[in-house]
């Protein structure tokens, strides 16, 4: 990583810093106080989104923005990335190349380059990863030393090669496999392991209950108690149908009694219908012959009626005819010369045609009569005919009831042949064997489903303390001293001897650098007095090994980027031997940054840039 060019603005103590670096060292040298850190920090704040002054997402950033101001720009020139800009006010703002921009995208394009933020905050200070946890710092080293985890890897290093751990392992994997895969494995295996504990005492409570309730009811053998079941179960069986013959011949009995009972009761309805109607003895085909008599008089009179009809129609129309022709001649005049012979011939006319009328009337009232009597001759017949069919209905109604008579007798003989006494003394007795031999069963029956379900939670307590051994070995392999911990011992041994190429330079082979994993990761260093963890070791001894470990972090992952503060903690034998390390180490590099008090005499470096941070203004020495 190649940084170009860095710009401040309104950022602690700077009030507008612009810092061009042509060249790949850089150091920065000034009192302290005046803005050397800040450089850093401003640049880190630009990469990450933090900095050694706020949080890991920046937060508390409203306290770097200078006094007076009420907005601080941070930006930086990344080769291969572009010029990237923050803009930290009341809200936050990032830019790239003049667009707007996101964190998001910013470390995607960093991270593109093989270079994640995690080793960027490393690589600016190496109390990043000593104050990781043991964990955390696995992690980082997983992530560094770009270790391909795939389901081979975690498999040939498990400590024994179990079948059902393997499978478990398989089906538990998640679809994408990273450094975080044995995290998540020993979550998983640590949740289960905890849920089958919290099983498994279920289940001993349930076994301890079952075996009680087993032993209580068991007073015999179990296949003893298997026999008798078998015995009293025929027995059970064989009561239970003397029982059912003798209460399906009772209930036999008792339905044959309530149905002749039925029967009778019907029957007796019925001869009391009978006699109702026994005054009607004429036979259906005689009341029929009569109403077929009946039928053709009511024929025949009702075809003279229809003739008288006809006649009275004719009369009639003669009548209103005559009346016409008389009033006509009424009203027609005669002429002058003949007026009295014509009105004599008209009154002859008229008189004629009247007495011609009245005998048509007589006509027309003797025809009427003789229609009236035979309607009235009709209405006669009718109601007879309606007297000989209520005859009909009811002597059909007196065959019904006579056949409904005939199938009783039949129904109440074949009752007579179930009334058949029963002798239900023994069914008290019967009754009483029957409950007892229930009971019994009942009780066997129970002993045997818990005996049954006491076999079945042993099997499956035994089962889950077989899965629990699987898990607590899953557990074991997958905590922070387990699988990761055995590859990284393997992988770490590269890294130990390069951390030691670098620090036999910069400490003259005083020092030797080893990693610990065993108890968790520590970083441990043997020197003349003895051998110590980082975190035993003096501000300058730190500051020495925490080089080597960001130059190791660089290396790795190829950043190419290194960034050293506090050189003044150095003695002179120390810068000495930094400045040899600096030098051998510059050409594999694109940017260092090195920030310390004192003036340039004390750091020979070799084609550097050395700038003078003064009160929040660099400047450059030798421009």
């Amino acid at each position: 990583m190649k940084i170009n060019k860095i710009g401040i603005k309104n950022f602690r103590n700077h009030q507008l810093t612009t810092i061009t670096m042509d060249k790949t060292v850089n150091l920065f040298l000034g009192k302290n106080n005046n803005g050397k850190s800040s450089i850093k920090a401003a640049l880190e704040m630009v990469l990450t989104g933090g900095c050694e002054f706020t949080g890991d997402k920046g937060q508390g950033y409203q306290y770097l923005i200078k006094t007076g101001t009420k907005q601080t720009i941070v930006s930086a020139d990344v080769e291969g990335v572009g010029e990237i800009e923050k803009r930290l006010g009341k809200s936050k703002s990032i830019y790239l190349n003049g667009d707007k921009s996101t964190q998001t995208e910013i470390e995607s394009l960093i991270e593109s380059q093989g270079v994640s933020i995690n080793v960027i905050k490393a690589i600016f200070s190496s109390s990043k990863f000593i104050n990781m946890t043991a964990n955390e710092k696995k992690n980082f080293m997983f992530n560094l030393l770009n270790i391909d985890v795939d389901i081979d890897l975690i498999i040939n290093n498990l400590s024994k090669q179990n079948t059902e751990a393997i499978d478990r392992i398989k089906s538990s994997l998640p679809s994408e496999l990273d450094m975080t895969v044995f995290d998540t494995l020993y979550d998983i295996f640590y949740s289960d392991r905890r849920n089958l504990n919290k099983e498994i005492k279920v289940l001993q409570m349930e076994v301890e209950k079952l075996k009680q309730d087993t032993f209580d009811y068991a007073d015999s053998t179990y296949d003893e108690i298997k026999t008798e079941k078998i015995v009293k179960g025929k027995e059970f069986e064989e009561i239970q149908k003397q029982i059912a013959i003798v209460e399906n011949s009772k209930f036999i009995y008792d339905s044959a009694t309530k149905e002749k009972e039925e029967v009778l009761e019907e029957s007796e309805k019925l001869n009391k219908l009978l006699i109702q109607y026994m005054d009607i003895t004429t036979s259906i085909d005689d009341i029929n012959d009569s109403i077929n008599q009946y039928n053709d008089k009511i024929k025949n009179l009702e075809v003279e009626n229809k003739e008288l009809e006809i006649e009275m129609a004719s009369r009639t129309s003669k009548i209103n005819l005559t009346k016409n022709i008389i009033q006509k001649l009424k009203d027609t005049g005669c002429p002058l010369y003949s007026k009295l012979t014509c009105n004599q011939d008209k009154n002859a006319m008229v008189d004629e045609l009247t007495n011609d009328m009245i005998s048509l009337q007589d006509e027309l009232f003797d025809l009427e009569m003789d229609a009236e009597y035979v309607k009235s001759q009709i209405n006669k017949e009718n109601l007879k005919l309606e007297g000989l069919k209520n005859d009909l209905n009811t002597t059909k109604t007196i065959d019904r009831i006579k056949s409904s008579l005939d199938i009783l007798k039949v129904k109440l003989s074949e009752i007579e042949k179930r009334l058949v006494p029963v002798d239900d003394k023994e069914l008290p007795v019967l009754k009483d064997k029957e409950s007892s031999l229930k009971l019994r069963l009942q009780e066997i029956n129970t002993y045997l489903k818990n005996k049954t379900e006491y076999d079945q939670t042993v099997v499956k307590l035994m089962n889950k303390e077989k899965e629990l051994v699987i898990l607590e070995f899953l557990v074991s392999e997958f905590n922070s001293d387990g699988i990761k911990n055995k590859i990284l011992k393997h992988k770490v041994q590269d890294i130990k001897d390069k951390a030691n190429e670098r620090l036999s330079v910069l400490t003259g082979s005083k020092y030797k650098l080893d990693f610990d994993l065993t108890e968790g990761f520590d970083v441990i260093v043997t020197h003349e007095t003895g051998t110590v963890k980082v975190q035993g070791l003096s501000d300058s001894e730190k500051l020495r090994i925490g080089i080597i470990l960001q130059d190791i972090f660089s290396y790795l992952t190829n950043s190419k980027i290194l960034v050293i503060d506090n050189l003044e903690i150095l003695d002179e034998e120390n810068r000495t031997f930094f400045n040899d390390f600096i030098n051998n180490i510059k050409d594999e590099y694109n940017t260092i940054l090195l920030i310390g008090t004192g003036d340039e005499s004390q750091f020979m470096i070799d084609d550097s840039n050395y700038f003078i941070v003064d009160n929040g203004e660099v400047f450059d020495l030798f421009a």
